[in-house]
């Protein structure tokens, strides 16, 4: 069976103007509500599955492949097919790789910034004060001084002052403790 069929000698003898994707079914195979038959896909099959349903069904059957520029149909376990396969997954592979790479690096940088965010302020602040200091130390800045201003006392919350007499017929003294 195998040393006499060649799935490139395939051939479409009448080309269905029915749409793929308007039938019903899946992947492998759908059914044609225009011709009332199962439409079967070739470039999901290997080469031995393709074989194996055109003798079953005689060759009185509807499918539907592609063709490389070179005329070979495509089928799952095509050479170029599944390089092609490969690569498509290395491609997803390295870029989901890469992309956890910036993500872990993006989050790295922006811990660190705020560490050395951090860091830096300290030191730029211990910086400025020995700077200041060693200006005074050279006499090219005069140290602070302090600021004078008013002393304020605190005052009697007491708004009606008492008076009160001595016994003794002395001077009366106000304060605002006192009660009569």
């Amino acid at each position: 069976m195998s040393a006499r069929f060649d799935v490139n000698a395939l051939k479409i003898a009448s080309p269905c103007p029915a749409r793929w994707e308007d039938m019903a079914g899946d992947e492998r195979a759908r059914f044609c509500r225009q011709c009332q038959k199962h439409v079967y896909n070739f470039s999901t099959m290997t080469s031995k599955e393709v074989e194996t349903l055109v003798v079953e069904k005689e060759g009185n059957l509807c499918g539907r492949m592609a063709r490389r520029m070179d005329g070979t149909v495509i089928t799952a376990d095509c050479p170029t097919g599944q390089a092609m396969i490969r690569r498509k997954r290395w491609q997803w592979a390295g870029g989901v790789v890469t992309g956890f790479a910036l993500l872990v690096s993006a989050l790295w940088l922006r811990a660190n910034s705020r560490d050395n965010e951090a860091e830096e302020g300290r030191i730029t602040t211990e910086m400025k004060e020995r700077w200041y200091a060693l200006k005074i130390q050279l006499g090219l800045e005069k140290p602070p001084m302090a600021l004078p201003g008013a002393i304020v006392m605190p005052i009697n919350l007491n708004p009606n002052p008492t008076v009160t007499t001595s016994a003794n017929g002395g001077n009366g003294s106000r304060s605002g403790s006192a009660k009569p």
